[in-house]
């Protein structure tokens, strides 16, 4: 997804922290259980990798819930609805 040029930093901690709240719906998680951090690329100020973490060893697993596709399909769905791209999410995308 293209970021417009000279916006990356915010652009990035947008995106992350829609995916990061995405991630809280789906899986029914606390917010204090898992963070997320973005990385500078050297001589690429647009390009913002990022990473999503568990904050508390206790609560191992958590991040397991992406490893499938399915996963990230529903935390995307709901950062999408978060950022208002998408229609409001139905309860069917939300962890019981």
């Amino acid at each position: 997804m293209p970021v417009p040029s000279g916006d990356g930093e915010s652009f990035g901690w947008s995106l992350a922290y829609a995916l990061l709240s995405g991630f809280h719906i789906a899986f029914s998680t606390d917010e204090l259980e898992s963070g997320t951090h973005l990385l500078n690329v050297t001589g690429e100020p647009s390009r913002k990798p990022m990473m999503l973490y568990e904050i508390d060893e206790v609560v191992t697993g958590l991040l397991r819930n992406i490893r499938k596709a399915e996963g990230w399909q529903r935390i995307a769905q709901l950062a999408l609805e978060l950022l208002h791209t998408k229609e409001p999410f139905t309860q069917s995308l939300v962890s019981s």
